[in-house]
């Protein structure tokens, strides 16, 4: 009701012509678990409070790219050594990048989730991710991973060759 008094002074609207809409969201259902269950359930898949975590939620088909994001992965492992993936989906694909993080030397950094019916929980679990990539495979493809780590600044893939150029020093 504050928001409504404060419009109504600040634009010179009448009090009785403002309407006070409630947020309808949920809080409760989005606030993240306390410490401890948050720790479990990192320990369950895989991860440590050190690791450098970075996530991807997409169900794994053509247009989510996720080989641009594992290439980009690879590049990031060099220079960051407890950089870990959370991969959260399933999909026709799946099995075929797991192979291939699995050729890129990537199988220990990399925790395949598969399809989830609580995305929500494990973003929770893993609420320290750096980051979050979204990938769509549009006509221009820009792939962005922000990375203020260890001199890691951003890893691009931007290029028609769907190359990874790092970035300069």
């Amino acid at each position: 009701e504050a928001v409504g008094e404060s419009v109504a002074r600040k634009e010179g609207i009448e009090k009785n012509k403002i309407r006070v809409i409630y947020n309808g969201v949920d809080l409760e259902k989005y606030r993240p678990p306390d410490s401890e269950s948050r720790r479990r359930e990192r320990v369950r898949i895989g991860l440590t409070d050190d690791h450098f975590v970075v996530g991807m939620v997409a169900v794994f088909r053509p247009e989510k790219n996720h080989d641009v994001f594992f290439q980009a992965a690879k590049v990031l492992s060099e220079e960051i050594p407890e950089l870990r993936i959370v991969c959260v989906g399933g999909g026709a694909l799946l099995d075929t990048q797991r192979r291939l993080c699995s050729k890129r030397g990537l199988e220990d950094r990399v925790v395949f989730t598969g399809a989830a019916d609580d995305v929500l929980h494990l973003a929770h679990v893993v609420v320290e991710w750096r980051m979050l990539v979204l990938i769509h495979n549009e006509e221009l493809l820009t792939v962005a991973l922000a990375v203020p780590h260890r001199g890691v600044r951003v890893a691009v893939a931007d290029r028609p060759d769907r190359k990874i150029a790092r970035p300069a020093a």
